[in-house]
């Protein structure tokens, strides 16, 4: 889509939010056409600007959240650098900020007062608790307060800290991002704007859609049989080592695939030894003969939803993360560096 058509030309975004989940909905945002200012405290810039490694001086963390932004900075704390925000307010469209509640009414640029500047104002706020209360918290918090921690055990029954921003991303920038477009439909019907609480733990929920429907008719240990099938239960929706340590993913689920599956490993008595007990052992034995990349040439090929488990390295130089233009090369300080683009494709005719 070339830059005259993209959805959000001519919008205007003042982007005052910190660290990961509210920056990153501010980058999509720009990514769909948006002009987004980064606003930051001279007193104090966003953290996230410290966290190392660097690329010369900059933050790989800052970099990845805040390509396609103007930056300015503004001491809140005097009339003149809330003078200068309000100015810059009366032609904006949204505020995404990501401030504990009611800082920015201390400040004196909340909400109540921007709509008294412009009534078309959209506020995202993003929070991990919402507007309702003053919590501190991160990541881990969110996580663990939703419940979602609860369903991400070892083999023991212990809960593990994923090893991304579960929490920030999918609790966060998505429903941030929505939010945003939302209430711009919204304003489309009715001139206003409005405020918007956007609450990360809250936000978490959607994702135990279906455990939670479980819990509701089963007990603890019956819900939590029933959630582990999808999560190492069965052999058929499993992780499987290779003779080179790296593994593959079969996620044969269906008896279509299972039957696929079973006809591309030369197996075919396998279909029906599925659920015998001893399937987990003979495939985990069955994969350890050759390399990740022979099982892919044999199954990817097969409509039975198999898959090798990329690294990080492995997504940089994936063909379709390219073809779907996901990435953003930027040259910074001698160095090819890329950032993610918003992965929503628009597909004109």
């Amino acid at each position: 889509m070339n830059e005259t058509a993209l959805p959000l030309q001519g919008i205007k975004v003042l982007d005052l939010s910190r660290h990961l989940p509210a920056p990153l909905a501010g980058l999509f945002l720009a990514d769909m056409g948006a002009e987004v200012l980064k606003i930051e405290d001279i007193r104090s810039p966003d953290p996230i600007r410290l966290y190392p490694p660097f690329i010369g001086n900059e933050s790989v963390y800052f970099l990845a959240l805040n390509r396609n932004k103007s930056c300015l900075s503004f001491d809140f704390r005097s009339e003149q650098g809330k003078s200068d925000f309000l100015e810059l307010l009366a032609t904006a469209d949204i505020v995404i900020e990501s401030f504990r509640a009611g800082i920015l009414q201390q400040i004196g640029i909340d909400y109540a007062t921007a709509r008294t500047i412009n009534r078309r104002i959209i506020y995202v706020s993003v929070t991990g608790y919402g507007q309702s209360g003053t919590l501190a918290g991160h990541d881990l918090n969110f996580l663990a307060k939703s419940g979602v921690l609860s369903l991400n055990l070892d083999a023991e029954n212990r809960p593990i800290i994923p090893t991304f921003q579960l929490a920030d991303v999918a609790g966060g920038t998505y429903p941030a991002l929505n939010a945003c477009l939302l209430a711009l439909y919204r304003r489309e019907k009715t001139g206003e704007g409005c405020h918007i609480d956007v609450a990360i733990t809250d936000n978490l929920l959607p994702l135990l859609a279906l455990p939670l429907a479980v819990a509701q008719v089963n007990s603890e240990q019956e819900s939590l049989q029933q959630n582990r099938l999808l999560s190492g239960g069965l052999p058929n929706y499993n992780l499987y080592r290779c003779a080179d340590d790296r593994y593959v993913a079969l996620a044969a689920l269906e008896p279509k695939f299972w039957r696929n599956f079973c006809q591309a490993a030369q197996h075919e008595e396998w279909e029906n030894e599925l659920m015998s007990g001893n399937m987990h052992d003979i495939l985990t034995n069955f994969f350890a003969q050759h390399e990740s990349h022979y099982w892919q040439s044999i199954f990817e090929p097969v409509d039975c939803c198999f898959s090798l488990v990329n690294n990080l390295s492995n997504i940089l130089q994936a063909p379709t993360v390219e073809q779907h233009q996901l990435l953003v090369h930027q040259p910074i300080a001698n160095k090819d560096f890329k950032t993610l683009r918003y992965p929503i494709r628009f597909v004109e005719a």
